[in-house]
């Protein structure tokens, strides 16, 4: 009999807007891809990681500011940092609910990376933000 497989997506706001909010999505989350794996699937998660990545964008670069020597985050950096707490936080959900159901498979966390055409026609009407709204002064800045 062939594997099944599945890829699993968590949506913009699957997640909540912060970290007791992310807490309770996870575990509940990890209960259905529970569910899954011991129907005998084969589970691939994503996520989107917009809020999150946002938050940090803002703090590192609000700190960055405040304090000398520290130079502002780059998205690319705030996205791994935020994909790799995001991916620790469902990583251990699952695990947590894996062993409780006495099911022990491996659970791994894959950081990605995306290439971009800056040219692409899409950044001329964005449709949605990361981070907080700033004037074109403060872009420039950035």
């Amino acid at each position: 009999m062939a594997k099944k497989r599945i890829v699993m997506a968590l949506g913009h706001n699957a997640l909540g807007t912060n970290l007791p909010e992310q807490k309770a999505a996870v575990a509940k989350t990890a209960r259905v891809i529970a569910d899954f794996i011991q129907d005998g699937w084969q589970v691939a998660l994503v996520h989107s990681n917009a809020p999150q990545v946002g938050m940090i964008h803002t703090a590192m670069n609000e700190f960055g500011k405040q304090h000398d020597g520290y130079s502002m985050a780059p998205m690319s950096v705030c996205s791994a940092m935020s994909q790799g707490y995001i991916g620790y936080d469902l990583q251990n959900g699952l695990r947590s609910e894996l062993v409780r159901r006495g099911i022990y498979k491996p659970v791994c966390t894959v950081l990605t990376q995306v290439t971009v055409d800056t040219y692409d026609e899409a950044f001329y009407t964005p449709v949605k933000r990361i981070g907080r709204y700033m004037t074109a002064e403060e872009a420039a800045e950035e």
